[in-house]
Order: C-alpha cells, then sequence, then structure tokens
C-alpha cells in the first residue's frame, strides 16, 4: 500500500506517468515529478489537474532522486539509466505503474502480452466476457492506463502489457496470463539481443495461477515446461491444449476433442486472427466464460482499426489497412493470412521508419503472394535493396501517390494491402493517423 510517510517521485510524464500522479494524488500521497524533456507531453494536463504538484523538466534533478523512497518509473525509462542505478545502489525502491497497480487491486488480473496482436486479443476477451455478463474492465498498454482502471471496481482487470512494463513488474498475481508471441522489436532497448527482450516478457508467467504458451512460437514454447493450457495451429491432443482441427472441408476452431467453431463463421480472417481466437478462448476458460458466449462473441467481434482490416471493396479489389503492422513479423502475419485467403495476387504498400530491421524473413512470402511492392517512407531505399528481386518494387513520395499507383496495378481478385513492416513516424503522428490517410485517400 501507499505510504503518506514516505516521498514518491515519478519519474516520466508520459500517460502513464500522469495516471501515476493521478492515483497518488488521489489516495492523499505527495508526489513530485522528473521529466527530462523540456516540454513533456502531459505537461499542461498535469499543471491544470495539480498545480501544486511540483515538478522538474529537462534535466534529472539528482536531489529529489536522492530524498525519494519510492520512486516510480515511465515504461519508456530503462531501469539500466544511470541517475536510476545510483538510486537502486542506495537502497530506494523502484518499480512502474504496474506494480503500484499490483499492489492495490482486488479483483482478478488477466495479463497479456506479445509482439503482436495483444490489442486484439484484450478487445476480444472483454467481448467474451460483456457477452457473459462478467463485470471486467480492460486497459494497460492499450487504452486506458492501469492505474486509471482501479477507478472500477470490477471483478476482473484484462492488461494489455508491454515488455517495458514488466521489467518493473514483481507483485503481479495474474490469475491468466499469456505471451501471444515474439519476434524482434524494441531490441535497441535491449542492446539487440532477442533472448533479453523474450526474458523480459517471460516475467508475465511469474506468480500467474494459469500460464498459456503459443506451441507455434518456439521462444514463446520454450518459456514453460508445463504451461497450463496452449494453443497452436496443429491439433489439440489433450485437455490443456487448443488447436485448429479439419472437418467435413471446413477448418475448426476445438479445444481438446471439441469443436468449438468454424473459422469461416468468424468476422476475422487470416491464420494470425485464428491464433488470436484460440488464446481468447484458453482465456475464457480461466474465467469460466461459457462456451456459448465465446462463440457469440467470435462470430460478432470486428476487430480494431487498422489492424487487417477491410475498407473497401470495389471492382473486385480489397483494401486492407493494417496500419499496426509496424514490424516485419507483424507484416508477414497478414501477408500471409491475406494472402492466402485472396484469389489473386497482393499489391503491397510498405515503407516508413526501419528500426534497424531484417527485412529478408518477407522475401518468401512476397514472393510467393505479392504482385508488386509500392515503397514509401524514410527508408523506402532499405526495403527496396532487401527486396528488389523478389517482385517489382516501386519507390514513391508519399502514401496518397501509392495509393494511386496501386489502383494502377492491382487487377480484379487482387487485394491491395497496407502492411509497412516499419513505424510511421517519419511521416506520420502515429500508426492511427497513417491509417486514416489511408482511408481517406481511397
Amino acid at each position: 500500500m501507499c505510504d503518506t510517510n514516505l516521498q514518491y517521485v515519478v519519474v516520466g510524464l508520459g500517460i502513464t506517468g500522469l495516471s501515476c500522479v493521478r492515483f497518488l494524488m488521489r489516495r492523499g500521497v505527495p508526489v513530485r515529478v522528473i521529466d527530462t524533456r523540456p516540454e513533456p507531453p502531459f505537461l499542461n494536463q498535469l499543471r491544470a489537474q495539480f498545480p501544486d504538484v511540483p515538478i522538474a523538466c529537462g534535466g534529472w534533478n539528482r536531489s529529489w532522486l536522492e530524498q525519494a523512497d519510492t520512486i516510480i518509473l515511465s515504461p519508456g525509462l530503462s531501469l539500466k539509466e544511470s541517475a536510476i542505478v545510483a538510486q537502486l545502489q542506495r537502497g530506494a525502491t523502484v518499480y512502474g505503474d504496474i506494480d503500484l497497480f499490483a499492489r492495490h487491486v482486488t479483483g482478478k488480473v488477466i495479463a497479456i502480452t506479445g509482439t503482436n496482436g495483444k490489442s486484439t486479443l484484450v478487445a476480444l476477451l472483454s467481448a467474451m466476457a460483456q457477452v457473459a455478463g462478467i463485470n471486467a474492465v480492460a486497459g494497460g498498454n492499450i487504452g486506458v492506463p492501469a492505474l486509471d482502471l482501479l477507478e472500477h471496481k470490477a471483478d476482473y482487470y484484462i492488461l494489455e502489457l508491454s515488455s517495458f512494463q514488466l521489467e518493473t513488474t514483481t507483485h503481479l498475481h495474474p490469475l491468466a496470463s499469456v505471451v501471444l508471441n515474439l519476434a524482434p522489436d524494441h531490441l535497441e532497448r535491449y542492446d539487440f539481443d532477442l533472448t533479453r527482450y523474450a526474458s523480459a516478457k517471460q516475467r508475465i508467467y511469474h506468480h500467474s495461477t494459469h500460464c498459456i504458451v503459443n506451441r507455434d512460437d518456439p521462444f514463446v514454447r520454450n518459456m514453460l515446461t508445463s504451461p497450463d493450457y496452449s494453443f497452436g495451429s496443429d491439433a489439440p491432443h489433450s485437455p490443456k491444449q487448443f488447436g485448429l482441427v479439419q472437418q467435413s472441408g471446413k477448418t475448426w476452431l476445438a479445444h481438446h476433442q471439441h469443436q468449438l467453431l468454424a473459422v469461416d463463421e468468424l468476422l476475422l480472417q487470416g491464420k494470425h486472427h485464428w491464433q488470436n481466437a484460440l488464446a481468447a478462448c484458453a482465456l475464457a476458460t480461466c474465467m469460466g466464460i461459457p462456451l456459448t458466449a465465446m462463440q457469440q462473441a467470435l462470430q460478432n467481434f470486428p476487430g480494431l482499426p487498422h489492424r487487417c482490416q477491410l475498407v473497401h471493396h470495389h471492382n473486385d479489389i480489397a483494401w486492407y489497412n493494417d496500419s499496426k503492422a509496424t514490424n516485419v513479423a507483424a507484416s508477414q502475419a497478414v501477408i500471409d493470412s491475406i494472402g492466402s485467403l485472396t484469389r489473386g495476387k497482393l499489391v503491397l504498400i510498405m515503407g516508413g521508419e526501419a528500426k534497424e530491421t531484417d527485412f529478408s524473413p518477407l522475401r518468401p512470402l512476397i514472393s510467393q503472394h505479392a504482385r508488386c511492392i509500392l515503397l514509401i517512407g524514410r527508408d523506402k531505399a532499405l526495403l527496396k535493396h532487401a527486396l528488389q528481386d523478389t517482385v517489382p518494387c516501386i519507390l514513391l513520395p508519399n502514401l496518397e501517390q501509392a495509393i494511386h499507383i496501386a489502383k494502377q496495378w492491382s487487377q480484379p481478385g487482387d487485394a491491395v494491402l497496407l502492411a509497412p513492416a516499419c513505424t510511421s513516424f517519419d511521416q506520420f503522428t502515429n500508426f492511427e493517423q497513417r491509417g486514416e490517410h489511408f482511408i481517406r485517400y481511397l
């Protein structure tokens, strides 16, 4: 619990940092705020809501750090920061918003992480809970910060957690947890060592009552020797397994020997969405959600914007917005899924800010499914160099021009797919804005 006699300092004034201040102030806990940026993004909101909270911007303010008993570190900052290392060495307590949440939550927690698909999984599981009449709220790394969720007295708290948040989390005891998948992302935080990134994700299983793993992902599969449940694209062979089975010419979601739903009844199509559905069913089983509620939610769940979103269909050409595919693994998944469902070929729109990415894993799928690649953004030349001998690669100045050229290249039966494999920050505020522009230009 929060001790009002302790000195608390929140480091980092993003949306998470502001939620930490709000949580502490509502409980009468004095707090100071430090942000190394001269103008942190939520400075005006802090001053408007809590004008008496002291804040130091543009540096570390080491005297405040040295006076602090407890430091709440925002997820964007690493425990390896020298100023934070010094406080740990003197014995200060350092943790993040999720650990603060864990010390006060009274309901049951469902914890979800992974490189790709975790937001969709959170939303799908929330839909299942709603159909079942279960009092559940969702947030964390998506939407509402975890601490703000505590203002709602819920029976279940469904949290999306990033590897950054998990680095500073030790007190969380989830009812059920899952690492949906793992692929290279944010590796600059982990000295470009995938095993360190995996170790951060693996922390979600610490103290979890039920642990669920992805059988198809070797990194996730090796995190636990005996998980409570697993899911994968193969047939399930035990009561602990969810998977896919073929019956009467159809593919079915299944739990052990029980068929749950034919995949052609899902609004969301594609192999990666089937994985999300299986993971949701495993988590829902841990929550005691009835099968009928799972089936109804699966049949009616439309997905989240900018994630494999069918936004237009004209002249027998489908247009898909997956602006959220900001890394190679996400683009692989959606190219494989949409490519397998498309009668013709894919006209791909890719590019942006590459984050020192190896694009070679995309080559087999592009050779198999694509008609051409329209490349935009700061690092379009890097993608062309990596992919140019697969299909025609065309360099273009912006997204609007790419859509214009896509209309010329696409043929009846084709799909135009925005799957950038890069972040959006070179030309857009975020992936949402990139996706909105894609839709607007159609």
